[in-house]
């Protein structure tokens, strides 16, 4: 047992030597950085490529173009590479020569460094690259006009490998107005005529080794070319040929696909048998880099991380919500290194701890995120990398519900004071999209009171819906009626005026419970709304029947909603057929969290037939939809219309155990205590009425 110990003692002792020793082969002292990079073979997909693919971050690079990189073997021998990418980050994509070999390292950071000359470059007759760029104004309906366009353009959005031809989309920026450029080396298994063909949107343009193959010109969708009616003929041998596809977007979807149809399978019988797209193995491709820990020359503890992208929420075409994970490396001796803490500031505001952590960017963009390593209450090392966060645009991107939620969960609690204009953009959609109120009020007074932050346009739109968040949620009157005179400030149109002069007379009694105030308003309206169109007339008339219902007067509230339907329709005939559809269609949705969808059709059951509201359960429909929207505060002003107006109306328990339950799931025990007591003294005939002095009980137990 001894032996055994002693000899894995010695095994021990030997590698942490061997890699101290190895850590002392420094190439050149000049160069202050240096990480190895290692390129196993396992899970590759060109697992014998002689050609490497490194993508890293290189803080304290000497310059933007990194020309002060220099990448050699494990012997200290130069290798061949050539910078696919770099920019103002720090991060860079660079593809190099391996021979066969399984790591190499990468250095960088001497001001001295002198630009390689271009003879030295690693050129491989392999792979493919894709650059995209600015598009300036111009046509693009022949080659030499797309050439102008390529050659006027002064703004390059990305570069990197590629695997293929068949995108939907920029990958580095805008989705409009951009140039897209593929090239490299497509691999031919066979000689014969060859068949290439493109379908785009907009125009493409197909060379092989420069020749113009296939060209599409000019604006136009994608469909009319996926069955390759845009294709063109060339002889080739076996073996590699040169690669070129030119592509224009204009605005409007997006697409490029090459496609190609082998000699062999020319005469086919039918007339698209054979056409494939041309696959990312026949561009080949390159070993994929894995970043091990950094060095720094002359330093004993180093810290180190590198991002990982995991999943992004579109919100545009031109942005995305971006979560990221972040693992922290660090180098130095291990009895201080595994005591380590790590502390992360990600450069938007927010922080955190700990050696794996996963943070959400609110917008794409350029972030210095700095990793800070404390060892015994002091800071032993700090490291601080800027990183380009980019959407990725995959599927689960998709902006739906399920996602948004899964997102605004985790950056609810944000400071919103430290984000950027466009992240409180972000932050806004996806707060309305699922109904956080909170967050909305939160977020709108932030924006409102940004300079250049909204458009003339959105000013007295996002007014009014701040107007009614601090009406229905905050309970601030003085602040409602700011935000209302603001949106009657921008409102440049008649139509946008009116709507809101309604809104204020709704908040004066829906919120704050001045009826006799709104009625005054409303009387006073009530002479200049036939100057409006149907459609404000009509949410005129019911939002007088609203105040009459909410004050008990409910043959007035009955005149006023026929006034509506008559108004709209030249009837008040009501389809019981249409109201039992979406009523079973307003429960499904809600059944299946999709709250959006109900309120949409519990919106068109009040417009189309208000009178409802007296007649049916439209009441109780509306509350049960806006508490599944988590609007509580919306769903309490319309539960204190019925309540107060109808007490005696069939669907008042329904409403108070709807809301009891909802308050009562939330935590909030004196709202749900007030209205648990209200249907068990006022409505103890209702099935729920046990259900209801059962939950008061627990309620009582939990004070307790």
């Amino acid at each position: 047992m001894h032996k055994k110990v002693r000899f894995f003692g010695v095994i021990f002792s030997l590698l942490v030597l061997t890699a101290s020793a190895f850590a002392d082969n420094w190439w050149n002292k000049a160069w202050k950085y240096r990480r190895r990079i290692v390129f196993n073979r396992v899970s590759q997909k060109y697992p014998d490529s002689p050609g490497g693919r490194i993508k890293t971050l290189l803080p304290g690079r000497a310059f933007k173009d990194a020309h002060d990189v220099r990448i050699t073997d494990a012997n200290g021998k130069l290798l061949k590479y050539k910078i696919i990418w770099a920019d103002k980050s720090d991060q860079v994509e660079i593809i190099c020569e391996l021979k066969n070999k399984d790591f190499v390292y990468i250095y960088w950071g001497n001001p001295q460094a002198e630009k390689l000359p271009a003879s030295s470059e690693y050129n491989p007759k392999f792979g493919l690259i894709l650059e995209t760029r600015e598009k300036p104004l111009g046509s693009y309906n022949t080659w030499a006009q797309v050439q102008q366009l390529f050659k006027k353009s002064k703004k390059i959005y990305g570069r990197t490998v590629h695997p293929y031809v068949f995108d939907g989309f920029n990958r580095f920026g805008p989705s409009e107005n951009y140039l897209s450029h593929y090239y490299g080396w497509l691999k031919c298994p066979e000689d014969g005529t060859y068949t290439f063909y493109t379908a785009s949107d907009d125009a493409s343009f197909l060379f092989i080794d420069d020749k113009l193959v296939v060209q599409w010109p000019g604006m136009h969708s994608a469909y009319g070319g996926v069955y390759g009616q845009h294709h063109g003929f060339i002889e080739l041998k076996k073996g590699w040929h040169k690669f070129d596809y030119y592509h224009v977007e204009g605005t409007g979807t997006q697409a490029t696909v090459a496609g190609w149809r082998l000699p062999s399978k020319r005469n086919a019988q039918k007339k698209y048998e054979g056409i494939s797209v041309i696959l990312p193995g026949n561009f080949y491709g390159f070993r994929e880099g894995w970043n091990d820990r950094m060095e720094i020359l002359g330093t004993k503890f180093v810290a180190d991380f590198y991002p990982i992208r995991t999943t992004d929420l579109y919100i545009s075409d031109l942005d995305s919500i971006v979560k990221l994970h972040f693992r922290a490396k660090a180098r130095g001796p291990r009895k201080v290194i595994d005591w380590c803490k790590y502390k992360w500031n990600f450069g938007d505001g927010n922080t955190a701890k700990g050696n794996y952590v996963t943070h959400i960017f609110l917008c794409a963009g350029i972030y210095k995120v700095t990793l800070t390593l404390v060892y015994d209450e002091k800071t032993i090392a700090k490291l601080s990398q800027i990183i380009r966060v980019t959407p990725i645009w995959s599927q689960s991107s998709v902006f739906s519900d399920k996602i948004a939620e899964f997102f605004f969960d985790q950056i609810e609690n944000y400071k919103l004071n430290k984000i950027s204009l466009r992240g409180l953009k972000n932050y806004y959609a996806v707060a309305k999209r699922i109904g956080r109120e909170k967050a909305l009020l939160n977020v709108l007074r932030k924006l409102v009171k940004m300079p250049n932050a909204l458009t003339d346009y959105e000013k007295p739109t996002k007014f009014l819906e701040l107007a009614r968040l601090e009406a229905y949620l905050g309970k601030n009157e003085k602040n409602c009626a700011e935000a209302l005179n603001n949106a009657n400030k921008y409102a440049k149109s008649k139509v946008m005026k009116f709507d809101v002069q309604l809104a204020k007379a709704e908040l004066t009694f829906k919120a704050f419970g001045h009826n006799n105030q709104a009625l005054k308003f409303l009387t006073e309206l009530e002479k200049q709304v036939q100057n409006y169109a149907i459609l404000q007339r009509k949410q005129f008339y019911v939002l007088f029947g609203d105040l009459y219902r909410l004050t008990g007067k409910l043959d007035a509230a009955r005149k006023y909603y026929e006034t509506a339907m008559k108004t709209a329709y030249s009837s008040v005939e009501i389809d019981e057929t249409l109201i039992a559809d979406w009523r079973m269609r307003i429960n499904s949705y809600i059944l299946r969290k999709k709250a959006e969808d109900a309120y949409t059709l519990v919106k068109r059951w009040r417009n189309t037939y208000p009178v409802s509201y007296l007649d049916s359960d439209l009441a109780y429909i509306e509350v049960k939809t806006l508490l599944a929207l988590e609007r509580p505060a919306q769903a309490r002003a319309q539960a204190k219309i019925l309540i107060k107006g109808q007490p005696t109306n069939v669907y008042v328990g329904d409403v108070l155990i709807e809301l009891g339950n909802y308050f009562y799931k939330h935590k909030k025990y004196v709202e749900a205590k007030a209205y648990f007591t209200l249907l068990f003294q006022q409505h103890r005939e209702h099935p729920k009425a046990t259900e209801a002095e059962k939950l008061l009980k627990q309620i009582a137990k939990k004070k307790k």
